[in-house]
C-alpha cells in the first residue's frame, strides 16, 4: 500500500467510526451496523495493520444482541445523553471539565483553517465525537490528494489522544456494570488502536514541549477532580478585585457540580 492508499484507507476508517458514533435515529441504522460495520472495520483494520481482531469480534457479538433500532437508540442515550451518562460524547469535556471550553475552540480553529464553517442548523457542538472523526476523515482524504491545511496526525496527537483512554475506560466500566448490549465499547477500542497508531507529535522546542505536556496533565487532573472550594474562592477573589458581582458563583463545590450536571443534561437534550 502506497502513501496515498494508506491515507485513503485511514479516511474510510475514520468515516466509518464517525457514522457509528452518530445518534442512531435514522431508519435502518441498527440493521446497517449489524450487517456491515464489523466487516468494513475488519477489512480496513487489516489494510492498515491495526490489531483490532478481538474488538471487532466483540462488536459483532454486541450488535447481535441489539434486537432493533429502538434498543440501539436507548443504548446510545443511556451511555451518552442521559443526565447521569457514564461517558461524554462531547469529548472536550474530558480535557476541559465542562461543555464548550477551550478544547472546543481549538477544534473550531482547526476546522476554520480547513475552510469548514459551522452550519447554524446543526445541533452538535464541534467536539461531538462524530464531528471530530468526520473532520479527521476529511483531513486524510485531503492528504491522499495533496497537503491538508491541518496535519491529521498532529490533530490526533493534540486534541484526540489526550482523552481517548478515558473515553474507552468509561465505556468499559459501563459495559462491566450493565448487562445490556454495548457496541460502543468495542468501537472505542478500535478507535483507540487507530489513534495510538496514527497520532504524531508535532515538532516542538523541547522547553515548549515540556510546558505543553504539563498543561495537558494539569487539564486532565482538573477535569477529573472537578471544581473545588478553593477554585470557587479564587474565582470570587478575582471578581472582587475587578469590582464585579459574585452573586452568581455557587456557594459550594457540591452546588457547582449540581449546576454543571443540570447544564449538561439540558445541552444533551437540546
Amino acid at each position: 500500500m502506497n502513501t496515498d492508499e494508506e491515507a485513503a484507507a485511514r479516511a474510510d476508517l475514520y468515516l466509518a467510526l464517525a457514522t457509528a458514533f452518530q445518534v442512531p435515529h435514522l431508519a435502518g441504522f441498527a440493521e446497517a451496523m449489524r450487517l456491515h460495520l464489523a466487516d468494513d472495520l475488519q477489512e480496513l483494520a487489516g489494510e492498515l495493520g491495526l490489531d483490532c481482531g478481538e474488538a471487532v469480534s466483540q462488536l459483532r457479538e454486541e450488535m447481535a444482541r441489539v434486537p432493533d433500532q429502538l434498543a440501539l437508540l436507548q443504548c446510545y442515550s443511556a451511555l451518552f445523553l442521559a443526565t447521569s451518562a457514564p461517558a461524554w460524547i462531547n469529548v472536550g469535556r474530558y480535557l476541559d471539565g465542562a461543555l464548550n471550553g477551550g478544547t472546543v475552540r481549538a477544534m473550531e480553529e482547526a476546522y476554520l483553517a480547513c475552510g469548514l464553517v459551522r452550519n447554524a442548523a446543526l445541533r452538535d457542538l464541534p467536539d461531538h465525537l462524530s464531528v471530530v472523526l468526520e473532520f479527521l476523515s476529511g483531513l486524510y482524504g485531503a492528504m491522499a490528494e495533496g497537503t491538508p491545511a491541518v496535519d491529521p496526525g498532529h490533530f490526533l496527537y493534540g486534541l484526540v489522544a489526550p482523552w481517548m483512554a478515558r473515553f474507552e475506560g468509561d465505556l468499559a466500566h459501563a459495559a462491566a456494570q450493565d448487562p445490556q448490549p454495548n457496541p460502543y465499547h468495542p468501537l472505542a477500542r478500535i478507535l483507540c488502536a487507530a489513534v495510538q497508531r496514527h497520532a504524531v507529535e508535532p515538532p516542538m522546542d523541547p522547553a515548549l514541549r515540556r510546558k505543553h505536556q504539563a498543561m495537558l496533565r494539569a487539564r486532565g487532573m482538573y477535569a477529573a477532580r472537578g471544581i473545588t472550594a478553593e477554585d470557587l474562592e479564587e474565582i470570587r477573589a478575582k471578581l472582587q478585585e475587578r469590582g464585579l458581582s459574585t452573586a452568581h458563583i455557587p456557594a459550594s463545590a457540591e452546588e457547582a457540580a449540581q449546576r454543571l450536571q443540570l447544564a449538561t443534561g439540558r445541552a444533551a437534550h437540546a
